[in-house]
């Protein structure tokens, strides 16, 4: 799936309505769809972990580097 659909997917199975609430995530969500290689069930598994963290870069970060896709 292209890049720029798996950051929507990403957000969107985070239960957020609008892009604008996570526009500042845009860097690390690409990161993580990237990560994912792009395979939507694994991105909705890492959106289910990310929405129960703090919406911050850090914990982005922190998730991207411990459970972010190989």
């Amino acid at each position: 799936m292209p890049v720029d659909v798996g950051w929507e997917l990403l957000w969107k199975s985070m239960n957020i309505t609008e892009e604008k609430g996570v526009q500042n995530l845009w860097d690390i969500g690409m990161d993580i769809v990237c990560r994912c290689g792009g395979l939507p069930l694994a991105i909705k598994l890492v959106a289910r972990v990310l929405a129960s963290k703090d919406q911050t870069q850090n914990e982005w970060k922190t998730i991207l580097g411990k459970h972010a896709c190989p």
